[in-house]
């Protein structure tokens, strides 16, 4: 499972474009799935690059965005930040 909070800033183009695509990325990089913490980074990485790039090509949006993530297995959590957004686990 695939859970994440984007928290926007200049507008909300650049947290809708993570919300769409953002776990389309980390499945689609090469460490996936046999390494999904560098999954994660990957995907992150290739999240940029794509609205970046969409940016130079069509919409000019000037937003964007910090995340959290979370990817969860049978038997694992990965939680992965970009930005100064945080999490905080409990039990």
């Amino acid at each position: 499972m695939f859970f994440a909070v984007f928290d926007g800033h200049g507008g909300q183009g650049c947290s809708e474009f993570l919300r769409d695509n953002l776990h389309n990325c980390i499945a689609l990089a090469p460490s996936f799935p046999s390494d999904l913490e560098a999954a994660l980074k990957e995907g992150c990485e290739m999240a940029e690059k794509k609205f970046s790039q969409q940016n130079l090509d069509i919409v000019r949006d000037k937003s964007g965005s910090c995340a959290i993530t979370c990817l969860l297995t049978d038997t694992h959590c990965y939680v992965a930040n970009v930005g100064d957004s945080r999490a905080l686990m409990s039990v």
